[in-house]
């Protein structure tokens, strides 16, 4: 494409100038470029290189970044207890169903009075796989966001209980993989109230054998359908 090189002055008098290849032809808000570049145009490429835009490697250390939006799962209220009441039972890691079990519990339960992101993470960790870690985080927490605060107000207790777990006829199970689906019910309890009606939940989680002399089983994936 045949291009003109456009010279433009910085700073006034005294200042220095620099060149700008603008290609002909060149399609741009407002139209396409013509060969004969008004005052606007000048002024435009001007402004571009002052901005450092075309290639510039000038840095404006005045700039402040934007910060990084907030986490949507962050807890917007503070624990009020260290003590957690949700107990997860300890699993058997040579054993493909009982980490799948523990892992659902941590997963499933959450103490508005105890937990942040970090607890609840740190409570489903020991189960999982660095990937699973890496993509869900705090994201799994049992309570939408936007009600996450008048959860905590209320010291609620959600808890997860397992009613059976076993392979779903579709999928499989070997010594190095395997797909479970856990059945059980889910319960909410308001601090110093009575319990809610347990509500029945179930998931499927797809397990990998991690280890190479012996068993050491993890939950790799939450399976949706």
């Amino acid at each position: 494409m045949e291009s003109v090189d456009v010279r433009v002055g910085i700073g006034g008098a005294g200042g220095s100038s620099r060149s700008w290849p603008f290609p002909v032809g060149l399609g741009g808000v407002g139209g396409v470029v013509k060969e004969t570049l008004g005052p606007l145009v000048i002024a435009t490429v001007a402004a571009m290189l002052l901005s450092g835009c075309g290639g510039s490697d000038h840095v404006d250390n005045d700039i402040v970044p934007e910060p990084s939006p907030a986490n949507p799962y962050e807890s917007t209220a503070p624990p009020v207890s260290d003590s957690p009441r949700v107990k997860v039972p300890e699993a058997d890691f040579t054993d493909g169903k009982s980490v799948a079990k523990s892992f659902w519990i941590a997963w499933g339960s959450y103490d508005a009075k105890a937990d942040t992101d970090a607890t609840y993470v740190d409570r489903y960790r020991p189960f999982v796989t660095k990937a699973f870690l890496e993509e869900h985080e705090a994201k799994g927490i049992p309570v939408p966001a936007d009600t996450l605060s008048a959860f905590r107000e209320s010291g609620r207790l959600r808890t997860t209980e397992i009613d059976k777990i076993y392979v779903p006829d579709e999928a499989h199970e070997s010594d190095r993989q395997a797909v479970y689906r856990l059945e059980g019910f889910q319960t909410d309890q308001d601090d110093n109230q009575a319990a809610t009606s347990p509500q029945a939940a179930a998931i499927n989680v797809l397990v990998n054998n991690l280890g190479n002399d012996g068993d050491d089983w993890r939950v790799d994936a939450i399976l949706y359908h």
